[in-house]
């Protein structure tokens, strides 16, 4: 599909530059308030820094199971908001 990811790096300040298959690139910012419950584990930049991209998704490995985010959100969100997305 054109909205899964092929390239993402992992920054420490909670974002992720996305690259997607058709071209089309863009930010996600992730709120430090978002990480709660199931994305918990994520507040420990080691861990968010790890992340790697799983069937065209960004993804985490956080021990007892893995975490990923919508890439069809984020490709959508990262077109209607000129390259940006923030995930709160």
């Amino acid at each position: 599909m054109y909205w899964e990811i092929q390239k993402a790096i992992f920054k420490d300040d909670f974002s992720i530059d996305v690259q997607f298959v058709d071209g089309m690139s863009g930010v996600v910012h992730v709120k430090p308030s978002r990480l709660i419950r199931v994305f918990k584990p994520l507040k420990d930049v080691k861990i968010f820094t790890k992340g790697f991209i799983k069937y065209g998704a960004v993804t985490w490995d956080v021990g007892e199971y893995e975490l990923d985010l919508a890439p069809d959100t984020m490709y959508h969100e990262i077109k209607k908001n000129q390259g940006v997305y923030i995930f709160k």
